[in-house]
């Protein structure tokens, strides 16, 4: 069994070289693989080459190394940088420049069985020099194993990677930037495998570019490239991973798994048996299949099964109000079919026409419904609703989404707690409500993102439309809690209508703030939102609904102009454990969002690139899903910061069974947006 008994500098910190010692049980090292990775015999055991793309691997570069040489002395390639570098090697090191691109080498391995074996690669790299190199300058290293040289070739000049033929990644290409590398000292690169195979020869390729030529003060250099092979166990801590299956259900996938320390796992899927479906793990991640990622402890769940109650009956409608539709102040919905006692609804919309309006013809609320539930009016009818706004200077359009659940006895559907009507007066404030059982399970569905807002004076400036935007959410065991800010602007008395939703257990339920300032043009980097990590969810069964405040007021600046997704804001994995907000600008931002998931619900997330100057409907192209259990919601930018509001005012509904449409009063900006297309169906199987 062989061990690394000590290491020192552990980690890819510039300038940090890691000193290492491996011994075995019997006291003998691990066996070295490549020849002259240090360089300190020179050019001897090198291969030059003019040739710097689609170079054939072949057998002969066994035992030494191919370099990249065109036009310039081969004596330059091994640099003496005992004035530049300080390392663990000494003073010589191999040197890449604008022509001298990289090393290949090849280790024949047909007399060794690799499979199950550990492999160490290590390798140290620097950039003297580095304050006059551009930010092109870059290195890379990549081990593969294969076994036929047919068709495999090496690319020291553009790509640094090996590419045609047959091979397995053992170690995948890793490209450094420039800013990863001291210009004075070396900084350590490492990666331990196991061979899941056995193969007949391995490959080494280190390279990269530093565009000043001909010059020994301004390179990339590399220096103690090492390939260890340990016969037997990881050279480094392993761990165990363990999935069990609970009562009524199975486990697909391997269990248990031994990954190294740093490795990712492979998936695993709880399986219902018929009758039942998953609930959760025992460490209360909802990922299915679960993939657990860079291990750095061991993992035992087991995955929970219930069985499946009665259906919740869940009913969704899109109301689209259209031109004519509400052109007053009020208006009175007729719905398809009489409101069932549990339900909520979410209004979005604005004013249509062009030139910029006050956000008091823009923003409506539900002021009336069935009965008059909670803090609500009677409409009068079974099946009517009824929106007011404070003005009508404009006719108004938008989407009216109604929410029902007609058997709330179902633990898979959700209970209408109270329905509130909330006066807005300066910047903070609370609400009592009528009490909940579960505050885990509450969403507090309020607002210009929820049932609705309207203004209860007359303003004079559209950037007031920060009176509408409040962060909603709640406490104890009935409190409404909400927060307004002005974003420097005055502020306007507001009312709000909210909807007191209480989910039954089959729901997961997650409620987090998510306060920042990140932001960029187009919203398209990482960098570019704020994260808030949640316990681990299955994208595909998990819906997104935030609602908050902004620090400004402008048309991309306001709350309006806030993106809210699951994730990263970026990538889109089969498992999540953070929710995003962010903008086209940096001004500060405030919300809480509610991650809400069931394995039974299915999820569609689309992102629509900065864009769409001039449209006022954008078709998005989306999962198919039927009518009668669909909705959708959008959370968009704004490029601009100027006061031609509504302009960022978006909204969205299915206009087929594959397509979301999103909608706006007012256009003339770009914007980026995240789109949700969620679909209930397969709560009512």
């Amino acid at each position: 069994e062989w061990r690394i008994d000590s290491v020192n500098g552990f980690g890819a910190t510039p300038g940090v070289v890691w000193n290492f010692t491996t011994t075995a049980s019997d006291g003998s090292p691990p066996t070295e693989l490549l020849v002259n990775g240090s360089f300190e015999s020179g050019a001897v055991n090198f291969i030059f080459t003019g040739d710097h793309t689609d170079i054939p691997v072949t057998v002969g570069m066994a035992g030494q190394w191919l370099s990249r040489e065109s036009n310039e002395d081969s004596a330059m390639d091994v640099a003496d940088c005992s004035s530049l570098l300080s390392g663990q090697d000494g003073s010589l090191s191999m040197m890449f420049q604008s022509t001298k691109r990289g090393l290949v080498q090849v280790i024949d391995m047909t007399e060794t069985d690799l499979s199950g074996k550990t492999l160490f690669f290590s390798a140290n790299f620097a950039a003297p020099g580095r304050e006059s190199l551009n930010s092109t300058d870059m290195a890379t290293y990549q081990v593969i194993g294969f076994n036929s040289f047919t068709g495999l070739q090496c690319d020291l000049g553009g790509t640094y990677q090996f590419t045609g033929g047959t091979y397995d990644n053992l170690v995948a290409q890793r490209t450094i930037a420039d800013a990863e590398l001291s210009g004075s000292a070396y900084t350590t690169f490492t990666n331990t495998v196991v061979a899941a195979s056995d193969y007949q020869y391995l490959a080494v390729l280190v390279g990269g570019r530093a565009d000043a030529a001909n010059s020994d003060t301004q390179y990339v250099a590399v220096d103690g490239v090492v390939l260890q092979l340990f016969d037997g166990v990881s050279g480094g801590t392993s761990y165990t991973l363990t999935y069990t299956a609970g009562a009524n259900g199975s486990i697909t996938g391997d269990s248990p798994q031994v990954v190294d320390e740093g490795a990712d796992g492979t998936p695993a899927t709880a399986t219902p048996d018929s009758g039942y479906h998953f609930v959760d793990w025992s460490d209360a991640s909802t990922a299915n299949p679960r993939t657990d990622l860079a291990v750095t402890a061991d993992v035992s769940v087991t995955a929970n099964f219930m069985a499946n109650g009665p259906s919740p009956e869940i009913r969704v409608t899109e109301y689209y109000l259209t031109t004519g539709d509400f052109a007053g102040t009020n208006v009175t919905l007729t719905l398809d079919q009489d409101l069932a006692a549990d339900y909520y609804i979410l209004v979005r919309g604005s004013r249509t026409g062009d030139g910029e309006a006050f956000p008091d013809n823009s923003y409506a609320r539900v002021t009336s419904v069935p009965g008059g539930t909670g803090d609500l009016g009677d409409s009068g009818a079974a099946n009517q609703v009824v929106l007011e706004r404070w003005v009508a200077d404009f006719e108004w359009e938008g989407v009216m989404t109604v929410v029902e659940c007609q058997n709330p006895a179902s633990t898979d559907g959700f209970k209408l707690v109270d329905i509130m009507e909330t006066t807005m007066s300066g910047t903070s404030g609370t609400a009592a409500s009528t009490n909940w059982n579960s505050l885990n399970q509450v969403v507090l569905f309020g607002g210009y993102r929820g049932g609705g807002v309207a203004l209860l004076g007359n303003v004079s400036a559209t950037k007031q439309v920060t009176s509408t935007s409040a962060r909603l959410y709640p406490s104890g065991v009935n409190t409404l809690n909400w927060s307004r800010d002005a974003g420097g602007e005055t502020l306007i008395d507001a009312v709000m209508t909210t909807f007191v939703v209480e989910w039954g257990s089959g729901w997961s339920v997650q409620h987090v703030n998510v306060a920042g300032a990140n932001g960029g043009n187009g919203a398209n980097g990482v960098e570019e939102y704020t994260t808030t990590a949640i316990t681990s969810v299955a994208r595909d069964n998990s819906w997104v609904w935030g609602t908050g405040t902004r620090a400004d007021s402008g048309i991309g600046d306001c709350a309006e102009g806030c993106l809210v997704t699951l994730g990263d804001g970026i990538s889109q994995n089969a498992t999540e454990s953070t929710v995003a907000v962010g903008s086209e600008y940096t001004d500060a931002y405030d919300f809480d969002v509610y991650v809400l998931t069931h394995p039974s619900i299915s999820v569609d997330y689309r992102f629509s690139v900065d864009g769409n100057v001039a449209g006022l409907d954008v078709p998005i192209a989306a999962d198919s899903a039927a009518p009668g259990t669909r909705f959708s919601c959008v959370y968009n930018g704004c490029n601009g910061t100027g006061s031609a509001h509504p302009r960022s005012l978006l909204w969205s509904r299915y206009t087929s069974d594959t397509e979301i449409t999103i909608s706006r009063g007012y256009d003339g900006q770009n914007f980026p947006a995240w789109i949700q297309g969620i679909d209930f169906s397969g709560l009512n199987d």
